[in-house]
Formats: structure tokens, C-alpha cells, sequence
């Protein structure tokens, strides 16, 4: 009964997590938007991180439980996750992934730079203060030169412009809400956000202790899986919207958001155990996952066939993980 009861909370604060990061999401981008903020700065900020925000919330109570060899297995999986499972399935149902202008140089540098540089500094076992703070300055580095790049289009650009362009964004099925349903939305947000992610833990934790496994493996298999679930509904969304560029951005920036914003936002107040399970299995894959998106860059695509080759990737890495139980 207890492991049916665990199992059952684990899913539903999953789903909670899940539902309160699109209401945090769709309240901050609204209220955003009249404070007269730059669409493209919204994206690069608030949407971009969207997606991963329950990453980061059940990252957070993982540290306040002192649970910290989660926050990476989460991490870790989530990365590997994104890439060999849900832009493999991406390319598959699309027949193959056109990488847009959102996928340029500075993306695919940060992105190599954040899994190998992630995956370096854990190899010791601990993420430390220096550590994370060299991995949040290059997150730094990053949305300053993202900022940099795209605000040249906004040159010359007037607050009636930029309105016009928040007011054509809610015609094309993006409402915009008053501003009290705004904050009630943020609110709930982060309400639901912080009880499903500390309901997340407590049922990872309850099912380890009676499955008689660590938690780890639960957070970089399940857990990962489960905080991936909104780039899988963002990236097919944008695959049958015929906007593959969209599908293949919002992974990248989801993996470099989790690889050198949480971690680096988190080891600073608390160092992040790396457990063997994740160093012996998780971080190969990591990497692997990174170098296989160099050759997609270089021809302007993921093919189906390179879509099929990261499923069965990602199925030998669960294999893998299976096989550490015995």
C-alpha cells in the first residue's frame, strides 16, 4: 500500500510541478509584457527558463532537504533526457529537424561548454562554491551576449512598436490577462511550484527507502524524465506548428539553463554531492550528448535516422542504469 501511495504522490506533484511552472510561465510573461518589457527579453528570460522550472524548484528542495546527489541526478538526466529522447522523438514525428537561426554558434559553444564543463567539475564527486560560481558566470556570459545579438533588431525600436508587437502575439493565441488574473497566476505558480517540488523529494525519498534503491537513480530516470515533460509538449507543439527551429531551441536553452544556471545557482550555498550512479553512467552520456549535436549543427539538421540512433541511446543509457540494480 505504501509503495502504491508514494508512487501515486510522486506522479501527482510531478503533474503539479508541471501545471504551476506554465502558470508562473504565462503570469510573469503577461505582467512583463505591460511594464512594457521587450519581447524578446521575455523570451530570452522568462519563457526560456520556463521549461525549466521544475528542474529548478525540485533542485531547490532538494538542497533544503540536504538531498543534494538529486540535484545533479536530475540535472543529468534531464540533459540527457532532452537530448537523445525528446529531439530524438521530435525528428522522428517530424521526419527530420530543420536547426534554425535559433540554433546558432553561441548556442552550440554554450552548449558544449556547459555539459563538458558540468561534467569536468563533477568527476571528483562534489560541485563546489567556486565551481558553481565559474558555471553561473558563464551563464552570465551567455545571456549578455544573447542579449546583445538579439537587441539589435530592436534598434530605433519605439514602446508603441513593442506593445504593437505584444498585442500581435496575443492574436496569434497568446490572451493577454488583466492584471489581477496576472498575479494570481504568478502566485499560484509559485505556490504550486514550491509544495510539488517538496512533495516530489518526499515521495523520491519514501520510494528509495521501500524499493530498497537509491534515490538517485529514481531522480535521473524518472524525475528527469517527469521535469522534461514540458519541452516534449513545447518541442512537439512547434514540430507540428512546422516551426522546427523553435522544437530545436528550446532544448538547447533548456540544457544550457540547467547545466550552468542551477547548478550554479545552488553549489555556491551548498556543495552538490555526484554520487557514483551518476558519474559512472550519467556523465558519459552528457558528454555523448553534446558531441552528437555537433554534426546535426554542421549540416543544418537532425534526420530521422540520427533521431532513431538517439532513442537507442537513450534506451542502452537506461539499460545501463537498470543494469547498476544488480
Amino acid at each position: 500500500m505504501g509503495l502504491l501511495l508514494w508512487t501515486a504522490v510522486f506522479v501527482f506533484s510531478a503533474a503539479v510541478l508541471i501545471k504551476s511552472a506554465g502558470w508562473f510561465v504565462k503570469g510573469a510573461e503577461d505582467i512583463g509584457l505591460r511594464w512594457g518589457m521587450p519581447p524578446f527579453l521575455i523570451g530570452a528570460t522568462i519563457v526560456a527558463a520556463g521549461t525549466s522550472l521544475p528542474e529548478l524548484a525540485s533542485s531547490l528542495a532538494a538542497v533544503t532537504r540536504g538531498e543534494t546527489g538529486l540535484v545533479m541526478a536530475n540535472v543529468v538526466g534531464s540533459n540527457i533526457t532532452n537530448i537523445f529522447l525528446i529531439l530524438g522523438v521530435a525528428a522522428i514525428s517530424a521526419g527530420g529537424l530543420r536547426l534554425g537561426s535559433d540554433f546558432s554558434l553561441l548556442e552550440l559553444t554554450m552548449l558544449l561548454l556547459g555539459n563538458i564543463l558540468l561534467a569536468a567539475i563533477s568527476w571528483n564527486g562534489i560541485v563546489g562554491t567556486l565551481a558553481g560560481l565559474f558555471l553561473l558566470g558563464n551563464f552570465i556570459v551567455y545571456i549578455v551576449f544573447k542579449f546583445l545579438r538579439e537587441s539589435r533588431f530592436l534598434v530605433g525600436e519605439s514602446m508603441r512598436d513593442i506593445r504593437g508587437r505584444a498585442k500581435l502575439a496575443g492574436d496569434m493565441g497568446l490572451p493577454r490577462l488583466s492584471t489581477s488574473r496576472s498575479v494570481v497566476l504568478l502566485s499560484m505558480g509559485i505556490v504550486g511550484l514550491s509544495l510539488g517540488a517538496q512533495y516530489v523529494i518526499e515521495s523520491i525519498l519514501s520510494l528509495s527507502r521501500l524499493l530498497h534503491i537509491p534515490g538517485t537513480l529514481i531522480a535521473i530516470t524518472a524525475l528527469a524524465i517527469g521535469t522534461s515533460l514540458p519541452e516534449l509538449v513545447v518541442s512537439v507543439s512547434a514540430v507540428l506548428k512546422k516551426k522546427e527551429g523553435i522544437a530545436v531551441g528550446n532544448i538547447i536553452g533548456s540544457n544550457i539553463f540547467n547545466a550552468l544556471f542551477i547548478v550554479g545557482l545552488l553549489a555556491p550555498f551548498k556543495d552538490l554531492r555526484v554520487d557514483m550512479l551518476t558519474r559512472k553512467v550519467g556523465l558519459p552520456f552528457l558528454i555523448l550528448s553534446a558531441v552528437l549535436i555537433i554534426w546535426p549543427w554542421f549540416k543544418g539538421e537532425i534526420t530521422r535516422r540520427s533521431g532513431i540512433v538517439y532513442l537507442l541511446i537513450f534506451l542502452i543509457f537506461l539499460t545501463l542504469l537498470a543494469g547498476s540494480l544488480g
